[in-house]
């Protein structure tokens, strides 16, 4: 439990907040509401302006339909290695999302791919202590991709199209999933995807699930042209994998970024 003082302290003193929704730390949708009251207040009064960042391509939320991000900005990621972060406002919008999908489970306890499975499973109930291990399930049983494997740039534009996404606020993710695959980009960490597998339809479902077996510390990544074990990757550039909640596993593989 984290007193309301302790709290004010966190988000005033520590801006990437998104920490706080680890996988120690749960929090009630009140509590959660609480927390974004003050995660809003403390950017408010805080010093934090995009002066110091003119090399960092900022991701802002949709206006509309239409994502702020540019071809150029992509090539500039992509290819030049241009690193990103996220605009205060856009994490405000993800950790809305989140929280308002938590108070939707807690008016309908069976919403799909959150509590139930997923597919012809989809009116099969998980329980809550088995929804982490299903959502990382999602992610091993789609990886069966074949073929060489994409170039640098393609998996570092697919994976930057990823956050872009998620900074709408409609996918219902923490931050801290976000923010690590932000993680991979800003370390040059490409993850190692087959060419062929499925595209299109409910989501580019094969080569999505390689991309983020590697921010839980599975899958393999390309370095130095060698195919090598995430885990130690992430070790070396000292991230640590980390654990899906709900919704999660679907989330990441659902979209047409590779596309």
């Amino acid at each position: 439990r984290v007193g309301y003082n302790a709290l004010i302290d966190f988000f005033v003193e520590d801006l990437d907040w998104f920490k706080l929704l680890n996988n120690y730390v749960l929090l009630s949708p009140e509590a959660m509401g609480m927390a974004l009251k003050i995660h809003s207040k403390s950017f408010r009064f805080s010093s934090l302006t995009k002066e110091g960042y003119e090399n960092v391509i900022w991701i802002e939320p949709y206006v509309g339909e239409y994502s702020p991000l540019s071809i150029k900005d992509i090539v500039k990621v992509s290819r030049k290695y241009e690193p990103i972060k996220l605009s205060p406002y856009a994490k405000e919008r993800i950790a809305e999302g989140y929280l308002n999908l938590q108070k939707s489970k807690s008016k309908n306890p069976k919403i799909y791919g959150m509590s139930t499975g997923v597919g012809s499973m989809k009116d099969i109930f998980i329980p809550f202590l088995e929804r982490e291990q299903y959502q990382k399930n999602i992610l091993l049983s789609h990886a069966i991709g074949t073929g060489s494997y994409f170039d640098e740039e393609v998996v570092r534009a697919a994976i930057l199209l990823k956050v872009n996404s998620f900074a709408k606020g409609c996918s219902g993710v923490r931050l801290l999933v976000v923010e690590s695959l932000i993680a991979l980009l800003n370390n040059n960490i490409v993850p190692a995807v087959p060419q062929k597998g499925s595209v299109g339809s409910s989501g580019d479902l094969v080569p999505l699930a390689y991309i983020a077996l590697v921010i839980i510390g599975e899958g393999y990544v390309i370095e130095k042209n060698q195919i090598v074990s995430s885990k130690s990757i992430l070790q070396s550039h000292k991230l640590y994998p980390i654990s899906l909640v709900e919704k999660e596993g679907l989330s990441l593989i659902n979209g047409t970024e590779i596309m």
